[in-house]
Formats: C-alpha cells, sequence, structure tokens
C-alpha cells in the first residue's frame, strides 16, 4: 500500500477531573451524579462549576459524588474540595511529622517536629467575568451527600472521604479504601536534577484517626530497606465522628454501606488480558469504515446478537481457546514425561479441552456483561468519555445501591445520625480526653 504523509499539529490536552456530572433516576428525584477521577489544579474549579450547574437545573435533593479508582493528587485541591460540603471553620485534615532542615556546611542535618491543622475556608475564584467569593460549603447544606469509594480510592480522595464522614455530612458507600495517609517531600540530591522521595509524616481525619493501612519496619538482619505489612485489626484503634459514630484508623475508609462490585468472571479477566475487547474494536472499526460512526453514535446497540457471535468466532480464532491454566497443565506434561508417566499425558490433555469448554461457556453465562464491555470497546473510538462513563453507569452494583440510598430520607439519616450503641456527646468527648492522654506515636515509618 502507498504511504500516506501528513502533518501533525502539537496541541495542549486538557485531562479533566471531572469527566461527568448528570442526574439519575426519574426527573423528580432530583438526584446528581459527578464523577471525580482526580485532584489536579482545576478539580475545585471544574467541580463547583458543575455542583452550580446542578443547583441552577433543579433543586437538588441529593447528590452522588463517585470517588471511586481516584488514586488522589495534590493536597489542597483534597483540601478545597472538601470546602465545597463542609461548613466553614470545620477542620478537614491535619498533618503531622517531622521534616529535614536545610544542612549547614560541616554540620549534620537536624530535624524538627510539625502539625499543620486544614480547616474550610472561603475560596476566591477568578472567571472570564470577574473575582467572586463563596463560603462554605457550596453544596446546598439540605442536600443529602451518598460518596462512592473503591479500593483504588487513595490518598486526596480518601481525605475528602474521611473529612466528610467524620462531620457526618454525608454517608459513604461501596468498598474499604486504599489507606494511604503518607506525607512526602522530595529532597535534592547534589546540584544535578536527582532527587529522593521520603515520608516526613501521616494524614489525619478531623476525628484523628490516620487512614494509612500499612506499616513499615526495617527489613532484618542481611537485608536492604523495609518491609510492609497490615496493621493488625487488634492494633486499630477507635474514633468517634462528630454525631457519635464509631469509626477505626490504620484501614482506610471503610464505608457506612458495604456493596461490593460486581464479580468479574474468568473469561471476561481472559479476555480482557489478551486486549481482546481493543483488538475486535479495531477490526471491527475497519470493517465499518463507512458506516461505523453512524452506527456508534446512534440509540441502538452496536453488539447485536450477530456481532457478538462474531466477537466470539474473533476470540476463538478457528481453534481451541487457551485457558489461562494452560501453562500450568503443559509444566504438568513436562513433568510426566520427566518421570516416566507417559500414560497420565491423555488425562491431562482431556482437562485441557474440558477447561477450555467451561471458560467459553461463560460467552453464554456471562452474556450481559461480555456484551457491554465491546459495545464500550467500539464505542470509545467515536464517543467521548462522559458517553462511556454513563454507559458504565447502567447496571453498576454500588450507584443503583447508592441511588436507592439518596431518595431514602430515613435510610440516610439512620446512618450520619446517633443510633443504638454510638457514643453521646459526653463520651465521646471523654474517650477524647483520653486520646489526648495517651502518648503521641506519630514519628513516619519508613518507606
Amino acid at each position: 500500500k502507498d504511504l500516506i504523509s501528513m502533518e501533525l499539529q502539537r496541541r495542549v490536552v486538557l485531562l479533566r477531573d471531572v469527566p461527568l456530572a448528570t442526574t439519575l433516576g426519574g426527573e423528580e428525584d432530583g438526584v446528581g451524579y459527578i464523577k471525580l477521577q482526580g485532584f489536579s489544579a482545576s478539580a475545585t474549579q471544574e467541580l463547583a462549576y458543575v455542583i452550580t450547574r446542578l443547583q441552577q437545573k433543579q433543586p437538588l435533593s441529593a447528590l452522588i459524588l463517585d470517588l471511586r479508582g481516584n488514586p488522589g493528587g495534590l493536597l489542597q485541591q483534597a483540601i478545597k474540595v472538601a470546602d465545597l460540603f463542609l461548613k466553614e471553620g470545620d477542620e478537614i485534615v491535619t498533618t503531622r511529622g517531622r521534616t529535614l532542615q536545610p544542612q549547614e556546611e560541616g554540620k549534620a542535618p537536624s530535624s524538627s517536629t510539625f502539625e499543620t491543622k486544614y480547616t474550610a475556608q472561603s475560596i476566591t475564584a477568578s472567571t472570564s467575568s470577574g473575582t467572586f467569593v463563596f463560603h462554605p460549603p457550596l453544596l446546598n447544606a439540605q442536600t443529602k451527600l451518598v460518596v462512592l469509594v473503591n479500593r483504588q480510592t487513595a490518598s486526596a480522595a480518601e481525605i475528602v472521604a474521611g473529612s466528610i464522614q467524620d462531620h457526618d455530612r454525608g454517608v459513604i458507600v461501596g468498598e474499604q479504601t486504599f489507606g494511604k495517609g503518607l506525607v512526602q517531600q522530595l529532597q535534592q540530591l547534589g546540584t544535578g536534577g536527582t532527587k529522593i522521595k521520603y515520608t516526613i509524616g501521616k494524614y489525619y481525619t478531623p476525628s484523628g484517626r490516620c487512614i494509612q493501612s500499612k506499616t513499615y519496619a526495617d527489613a532484618g538482619p542481611g537485608n536492604v530497606g523495609t518491609k510492609a505489612s497490615q496493621v493488625s485489626e487488634d492494633k486499630r484503634k477507635v474514633f468517634y465522628t462528630d454525631a457519635g459514630r464509631a469509626v477505626k484508623d490504620a484501614g482506610g475508609i471503610e464505608p457506612d454501606v458495604a456493596v461490593a462490585a460486581a464479580p468479574t468472571g474468568q473469561l471476561e479477566r481472559e479476555l480482557e488480558r489478551r486486549e481482546a475487547f481493543f483488538k475486535f474494536a479495531t477490526q471491527w472499526q475497519q470493517d465499518h469504515a463507512a458506516d461505523g460512526e453512524t452506527l456508534a453514535q446512534g440509540s441502538e446497540p452496536v453488539v447485536t446478537d450477530d456481532v457478538y457471535k462474531e466477537f466470539q468466532r474473533f476470540v476463538k480464532g478457528g481453534s481451541s481457546f487457551e485457558s489461562p491454566f494452560d501453562k500450568s497443565l503443559g509444566l504438568m506434561q513436562d513433568a510426566l514425561k520427566e518421570s516416566g508417566y507417559e500414560e497420565a499425558l491423555g488425562d491431562v490433555q482431556s482437562l485441557k479441552k474440558h477447561l477450555s469448554d467451561l471458560l467459553l461457556d461463560e460467552f453464554n453465562k456471562d452474556q450481559k456483561a461480555i456484551k457491554k464491555r465491546v459495545e464500550m470497546a467500539i464505542r470509545s473510538r467515536y464517543a467521548p468519555e462522559s458517553t462511556l462513563l454513563a454507559m458504565g453507569l447502567d447496571g453498576d452494583l454500588q450507584v443503583e445501591r447508592a441511588l436507592e440510598l439518596a431518595k431514602d430520607s430515613d435510610k440516610y439519616l439512620s446512618l450520619v445520625s446517633p443510633g443504638p450503641g454510638s457514643k453521646s456527646a459526653d463520651a465521646k468527648a471523654a474517650a477524647d480526653q483520653l486520646t489526648l492522654a495517651q502518648p503521641a506515636s506519630d514519628s513516619p515509618a519508613p518507606q
């Protein structure tokens, strides 16, 4: 084929922290949904804009803030994002630790301890129409707030979720978060551009708990570096929210309502590992050069039963499907040959065939989930990220539970208010005094 020559123009590509803001349920429900996927320098401005737009569109009875898969980012942005939901003056996060002082020539470096408390403050923002100041919170204080989290919610995202939980401003739904509660600092090495990043402190939520889930100790004799281990359950301490609800430290943010994500089938994981969805979408795009964009941007599903059968043929490639167990079974076959048990090779081959057939049976059993993955892979070639994210909400068990909770005021209030077994204000005050009286153990762990 002839080579095609073209000139490419470089330009700035804006990666948004808020790729999707919409409403869920019926119009009468008044439930907003916002996906916040990072904490870059524009996170607060983007979030404030979409909250304002949603509240102007119609009165919101509830807002679902989706922090799943959010790895964190800038601390200052986490603080400003929390400003949008908390009352002015509410504590957001405290950092405690120690830092190295600039080294003087001929002297050993010295260190000093620090403690910095961040609270919700008024925010000044500049727009094309001028500068304005608003006082927290931006979200109506009567609007119910549901925050979605999972195992990939970390760092700055945990600061936001933790401050909302500790002030009983919202309900946390989903899975226990990652548990990254360490503060790092960069130190220049020599005169070049090399720097070393090391831990100097920890984050503490308003209740006083540190969310760091791992502890670090010396790797031991003969080893270099440190050894990480999960904080054991018996060493986790109990703290209390403003309303007296018990929460624990050293394990990330635990949800008020635990909802596991839908399990992924073995076949779907294997297809993802082989990039089968991506590769089939590429093939489909080439085969539908004339009508692909029209089909992908239409309201009807692209992946019909016929397309799904085409995908299965594409995966199988006209031969038996290799299962993830084949490598291990191959090693077994080699061992049998070396040991002189060739008569058992047929049994292993039969097992490989049986496992392959069982795996392929999941094309029928998990048809809905696999079809959806193929559909999104194809549409990703033509549709914006917001469209794909909106598609992904359909059938999302955690979103469905969050929506149910957002529409059930009685259930919501029972979760953010003190109930049976929670501490009274006096008991909470006594627990706070006890915590203050305990010896401090806030020296940062090496990482």
